[in-house]
């Protein structure tokens, strides 16, 4: 979702309201109890065979999205800042993707919405975007990067996961999103955030000055993954202490601290085989 014109740098969202004053929710989906099945393979086993079924799409439908419930304190005062954002994409095999999300940033009791829709449509090395927000439908035209595609950005997700199988455990059986699943937990290094937000469609570009702060860090994940077909249903990251952390960084010589109540980016993958995107005649229309 690398759409200039929709595209969200998270943290310097968030820096900025410290300075002035991302389907389903994220993880908050009930999962059914875990069964006492006995568990006969490694995370690595597991890891391994859903890389090879992941390296093999070429379509991609699922959800995504992510929360931040955080407390900003200003010259004494707690102000309390969230944002979320919950968004739908299909992405068929010629690599054209629709995606329509939702969302709202709320502080101080002011709570402002936006939607939007973005067709993109890849035209050589170029994609053509058709964007629509609260209603409104825009057009661009931009380079399209050979690591555009969504689904690699899932896929470096899953192969980021195969590199720490042995920080990760399958430690139940349980029913996920109508599947019988295996769940892996674990932590990952904080050079996961990179990848996590960019996932799920959030500009990362502030955090690499963030390096040193947060090289001892870690992200607890969970991965859901079908028995049967072996490949992945699910993925939230906890980056609730990461963020904390270069967020605190980022405003250390302002004054301004945040405590972090929540911060969960979750994929919810529906599908692997999608229609053909088309881009409606009003999105058309706005390209004229």
């Amino acid at each position: 979702m690398r759409n200039r014109k929709i595209k969200n740098t998270l943290l310097a969202l968030v820096i900025a309201f410290g300075f002035a004053a991302g389907l389903t929710g994220c993880g908050d989906q009930k999962q059914e109890e875990a069964t006492t099945e006995a568990i006969s393979v490694t995370a690595k086993e597991v890891l391994d065979q859903s890389m090879k079924a992941m390296d093999q799409i070429d379509q991609l439908a699922m959800r995504a999205g992510y929360l931040l419930d955080t407390t900003a304190t200003i010259l004494d005062t707690a102000v309390p800042f969230k944002i979320e954002q919950n968004a739908q994409m299909q992405v068929d095999a010629k690599g054209n993707r629709y995606v329509e999300a939702s969302g709202y940033t709320e502080y101080s009791g002011q709570k402002t919405e936006q939607n939007t829709k973005q067709y993109v449509i890849l035209n050589g090395t170029k994609a053509e975007s058709y964007y629509c927000v609260d209603g409104e439908w825009g057009f661009e035209i931009f380079e399209s990067a050979e690591d555009d595609n969504p689904i690699d950005s899932q896929r470096n997700l899953l192969r980021k996961l195969q590199e720490s199988s042995d920080k990760i455990t399958v430690d139940a059986v349980e029913e996920t999103e109508a599947k019988s699943c295996y769940r892996l937990t674990g932590t990952v290094g904080s050079e996961f955030l990179d990848d996590a937000l960019d996932a799920a469609g959030t500009d990362n570009g502030d955090l690499d000055q963030f390096t040193e702060a947060l090289k001892d860090q870690t992200i607890p994940v969970s991965l859901w993954v079908d028995k049967k077909e072996m490949i992945p249903v699910k993925l939230v990251l906890d980056l609730s202490a990461v963020m904390e952390r270069a967020m605190n960084e980022a405003t250390k010589d302002q004054g301004i601290t945040y405590a972090m109540n929540k911060m969960e980016v979750s994929f919810v993958y529906t599908g692997f085989a999608v229609s053909e995107v088309v881009v409606p005649a009003e999105a058309l229309e706005a390209a004229k």
